[in-house]
């Protein structure tokens, strides 16, 4: 528990927790450490990407529940990921043709995204997969900072280079910021970066959803610990609890795969539509 004394909104003692979380999943997070990186820069691919997808928001409490205007594959003019990449490929050879591609969102839908080509880029749908984690785990970040202050907002901008003349994604970087409007003060959290391109090896039979919920365990240890930081309080195993509550109940096997197939029949169907 937090305690709060007044006249001092912000009390306690650093804990074990700003060191990160105990976890058991470092050999699973190791596979895609390559395509994921919480610290520092992956490395710079070999093209020169000079247009820059950006976006920058107040991540919500609660995800965000909205019919979709219009599908992705409507919004990019009746073009599926794989068709626009293949379409583009001498200007991408660094993107693996075979796999599953998909219109993903820098911003995403249940953060309030808009279904806008200037916030959807070209990618593999492993890599939609670990987004699914950093996204779920901004909006229970959020939702924590909220607990502990009404005061506390988080924060993100979101940017992707794309190869130049194309809407191929290639490096998502997410910058978080976490602001406490009663202490006028802003902490930075690491920057997260995903590889758009991430194709899951066969030795690991596809994507397994242990990553994502990897991915989802780091950001929110990423963001938690800076908060305890920015507030100089006592965490103790209070988030810890929760973040693995809440990857049981939210991020199971069959939760992750209905996101990712929603978001991949967008694609598909109306894809088949169109050639029939």
């Amino acid at each position: 528990m937090i305690y709060r004394y007044t006249g001092n909104i912000h009390i306690g003692k650093r804990t074990r927790f700003q060191r990160g979380m105990r976890t058991r999943e470092s050999t699973k997070f190791s596979a895609i450490r390559k395509h994921v990186s919480f610290d520092q820069p992956l490395p710079t691919l070999q093209h020169t990407s000079q247009d820059i997808k950006f976006s920058t928001y107040l991540v919500p409490h609660t995800p965000i529940i909205k019919k979709r205007s219009k599908t992705q594959y409507a919004v990019m003019n009746n073009q599926s990921a794989h068709d626009h990449i293949m379409q583009n490929i001498k200007r991408s050879g660094f993107v693996n043709r075979k796999g599953h591609h998909e219109w993903l969102h820098l911003q995403a839908h249940s953060h309030g995204g808009a279904q806008l080509s200037r916030n959807l880029v070209a990618g593999s749908r492993d890599s939609n997969s670990l987004q699914i984690g950093v996204e779920d785990a901004l909006i229970f970040c959020s939702n924590a900072l909220k607990k502990l202050s009404d005061e506390l907002l988080l924060n993100v901008d979101v940017s992707c280079p794309t190869i130049p003349g194309t809407h191929i994604g290639t490096i998502c970087t997410y910058k978080i910021r976490i602001q406490d409007q009663a202490q006028q003060n802003t902490i930075f959290c690491n920057p997260i970066q995903i590889n758009m391109h991430f194709q899951a090896s066969p030795s690991l039979r596809g994507l397994q959803y242990d990553h994502v919920r990897v991915v989802f365990k780091e950001t929110c240890t990423n963001i938690m610990s800076k908060a305890a930081e920015l507030l100089d309080i006592d965490m103790n195993s209070f988030f810890e609890e929760d973040i693995d509550l809440y990857t049981t109940q939210k991020l199971d096997d069959k939760s992750i795969q209905e996101e990712l197939d929603d978001a991949g029949n967008e694609d598909d169907e109306n894809e088949d539509n169109a050639t029939n």
